[in-house]
């Protein structure tokens, strides 16, 4: 006996991708299974009456995808070929965020804040991670002290992410992480908005009372901010006076 692959040949197109092409164009060639995929052992051999033989099929996928093909066994003295189905799906590594979405709420420009997130790897094999960049002004204003590495099978890893904007407004971020040879992606979401810092002065009235024409009186007055944030950065502000004046006559 002999095993062949479908109709004698592993075509690349037709099988989707399940093997290279094995066509063979000379005529004593047993065009003997061959597979990226799967592995048949032995291909060839010889069984005696009242006698059997084990055939060991190895399935090796190389992605988390599901796979499937035909082994035909040739058997001397015999018209019809014995057909062999073989199918596996592949399992790609599987790993999970601790956090799937932070809510930063409002937060003074310049300002910092720091979310802990822990991924583990809860698959069978490692797991191999990777950070996808996104493109867009807020996510430039997030700051992760780890980006890739492998994880063990059970290994946790824990990472810090940091969000200090330089720009206002609100935001909704989308990160994914990818894992190597799986078609998932781990995601988080981070919402929040971005607000200008608040000052106040340190008085309400600036009373100069009575002042004789033509002199100067002098009173200082303290703009503060009240965001209790470290700003980073210098604020502009401009200050704008209203004078009324009010005639006094004795009665």
């Amino acid at each position: 006996f002999f095993f062949q692959a479908e109709d004698g040949i592993r075509d690349f197109c037709l099988s989707r991708g399940l093997g290279d092409v094995y066509k063979r164009q000379i005529e004593d060639d047993l065009l003997l299974f061959q597979d990226d995929i799967f592995t048949v052992e032995p291909q060839t051999g010889q069984i005696w009456p009242n006698s059997e033989m084990t055939i060991t099929v190895t399935f090796r996928p190389q992605g988390a995808l599901h796979y499937s093909c035909t082994a035909w066994c040739n058997v001397s003295c015999q018209e019809e070929r014995l057909d062999l189905h073989l199918s596996g799906t592949g399992i790609g590594p599987k790993a999970s965020l601790s956090v799937g979405e932070w809510e930063i709420g409002d937060i003074f420009v310049t300002a910092s804040r720091t979310q802990e997130l822990t991924i583990e790897n809860k698959g069978e094999i490692e797991a191999r991670f990777e950070l996808l960049q996104n493109d867009t002004p807020f996510s430039r204003m997030f700051n992760f002290d780890i980006t890739h590495g492998v994880l063990k099978v059970g290994e946790r890893l824990n990472f810090n992410i940091t969000f200090c904007s330089t720009i206002l407004g609100g935001f909704s971020e989308v990160f994914k992480w990818r894992l190597e040879g799986s078609n998932e992606v781990q995601v988080l979401n981070c919402n929040g908005r971005v607000v200008a810092p608040t000052f106040k002065f340190t008085k309400d009235l600036l009373d100069f009372e009575k002042v004789s024409f033509s002199f100067t009186k002098t009173l200082e007055v303290e703009l503060v901010t009240v965001s209790y944030t470290h700003l980073t950065l210098p604020t502009i502000y401009s200050v704008q006076i209203s004078v009324v004046a009010v005639s006094l006559k004795k009665k």
